[in-house]
């Protein structure tokens, strides 16, 4: 009977421990990817404020060739430099769309296939 008894108890810390290891994983997973959302989130910034500052330069060196202040290369070259800053703040905002997705796996959260709607989960049917 002792034995039993032992053995029931050996098979519930085992079972707690088990517990334990798989709530810290979930909760080392949710902070990695909030840390990661957060970084997506001012690196995608960062790059949008480039875009918007290479399209001030694209339209000033515009007007600047209209004036016959600078030859068409220079508008060329800062075109070419606002197509660039456009794409890296596309890639950027798609990384940071891909880290809110990790998140939301991450807090237990998913989009149901095919429905077209937002997010579900804990968080989304709190309104937060």
């Amino acid at each position: 009977m002792r034995a039993r008894i032992a053995a029931s108890d050996a098979e519930a810390a085992g079972q707690l421990a088990q517990y334990r290891q798989t709530v810290l994983g979930a909760l080392e997973e949710t902070e990695n990817a909030l840390l990661r959302a957060a970084r997506t989130r001012d690196e995608t910034d960062h790059l949008v404020r480039a875009a918007t500052d290479s399209a001030r330069a694209a339209q000033l060196a515009q007007a600047r060739f209209s004036a016959g202040a600078i030859d068409y290369y220079e508008v060329l070259d800062a075109q070419r430099t606002l197509l660039q800053a456009q794409d890296a703040a596309a890639d950027g905002q798609m990384r940071s769309a891909a880290s809110t997705v990790a998140l939301y796996k991450a807090l237990a959260g998913g989009w149901p296939s095919g429905t077209g709607q937002g997010p579900q989960g804990p968080l989304a049917q709190s309104g937060q």
